[in-house]
């Protein structure tokens, strides 16, 4: 959730102001793919690729949000133990349908504590450098109540790349009329907080959590009949009483509860603010590259890994290691499981590009057990610088790229 870092509110994205037809479609296109099939709501208003985890730390010591959590622990005690008393009493009266709600109801409020425990990834054989960490304020002070009155360091999980793609619906009446179509936008941002990472979609606009909302009328509801109850039994004492002097003595009373709802509103206001701040600090800081620019960055990064891809595909045919697509393939992924799991390394594409340079000769049709043969490493340097000068040097030559972006 977005709380639990630095935005610090709840964030809603108003899909009424978004056009996602484009994107409904590419789901419904590819329904019986597991990739769709597994995506999130969100998804299917805004196209999300993500790509690299970092490390963000955010440090400080936080009173007010330390206060929260105490107020909520209290609050979160109390329900409970509401919920097991009313438990206790369905049960003496022998209702067990009430009794499995209220039980799935405890477990699924244990299975949300779960969520904010510390999550990380211990290094492994194949992945000694890979270690991810997150230690959220609610985890820090559970493990260690005196961090209430120390600085404490939160760590999230970030995206190192964040790209996002959508289309927003237009306002004018002459576009809907000459049936234009809007324009796509592509943004790319970097470094951004796994826990935070709504702020940069589109649309969005912050919520009253609804903790925030039933503080309120809880404070309210329980003011209002402690003070009726207090003024009715001073009145039945005495009745020559006036009510100004009964709620003379209640002003104590009233004024603490008029100042733990104002406390809610302004920290609400607060948050605001902060979102506002959050909005320009992403926008100035994070973003990555914007416009046109970003569609030279992708075309530029969709070239750099096809280069990668081929590069380390002719590595291990040139030391001999694979000589076999399919032990090309095996070679490849657990070269790259050093640097990130679960790689699906795609042979025959690399082979496909590096036979068009004639860099790598095979018989067609390419299978898993074709042989493959490599041109030497010094003849292959020569190939490509030949290329890039003619490239410079003639003007109607193609680009030494372009069988590359083809392939």
């Amino acid at each position: 959730a977005s709380t639990d870092f630095e935005v610090g509110i709840e964030m809603k994205m108003d899909t009424s102001k978004l056009q996602s037809d484009f994107i409904r479609r590419l789901h419904a296109k590819h329904a019986e793919d597991d990739d769709f099939k597994d995506a999130a709501d969100i998804t299917k208003d805004v196209l999300i690729y993500h790509r690299g985890i970092g490390q963000a730390t955010h440090k400080g010591l936080f009173p007010m949000e330390k206060v929260d959590l105490i107020i909520e622990s209290l609050f979160y005690g109390a329900l409970y133990l509401v919920m097991f008393l009313g438990s206790a009493l369905l049960w003496l009266l022998n209702v067990p349908r009430h009794i499995k709600r209220i039980k799935a109801m405890l477990g699924k409020a244990t299975d949300d504590d779960d969520s904010d425990q510390i999550e990380e990834v211990e290094p492994t054989d194949n992945n000694p450098k890979r270690r991810v960490f997150r230690h959220t304020l609610a985890q820090t002070l559970k493990h260690n109540w005196l961090m209430l009155f120390i600085p404490v360091e939160l760590l999230e999980p970030t995206f190192k790349e964040l790209i996002i793609v959508y289309r927003e619906k237009t306002a004018h009446e002459h576009d809907h009329a000459q049936h234009v179509v809007p324009r796509i936008f592509i943004k790319s941002f970097c470094n951004i907080p796994i826990a935070d990472f709504e702020i940069v979609l589109p649309a969005q606009k912050p919520l009253t959590r609804a903790l925030d909302a039933l503080k309120l009328v809880i404070v309210f509801v329980g003011a209002m009949a402690y003070l009726f109850q207090q003024i009715e039994e001073q009145l039945a004492v005495d009745d020559d009483r006036e009510l100004e002097d009964v709620l003379a003595d209640m002003w104590p009373v009233l004024m603490g509860t008029f100042t733990y709802i104002a406390k809610i509103i302004m920290q609400w206001m607060n948050a605001q603010k902060k979102y506002q701040t959050m909005i320009t600090k992403y926008l100035y800081e994070k973003t990555h590259v914007n416009g046109k620019g970003l569609y030279t960055y992708i075309m530029d990064s969709i070239l750099q890994q096809e280069i990668k891809e081929s590069i380390i595909a002719y590595y291990f045919i040139w030391q001999q290691t694979a000589q076999t697509c399919a032990e090309l393939d095996d070679e490849c992924e657990t070269f790259l499981a050093q640097v990130e799991e679960d790689v699906d390394f795609e042979a025959s594409d690399a082979l496909n590009k590096l036979q068009k340079e004639d860099f790598v000769r095979y018989e067609a049709p390419l299978t898993l057990s074709t042989q493959l043969y490599f041109l030497s490493i010094t003849r292959c340097i020569a190939k490509l610088n030949e290329s890039v000068a003619s490239f410079h040097e003639d003007k109607d030559r193609p680009c030494p790229y372009c069988s590359i972006m083809e392939a």
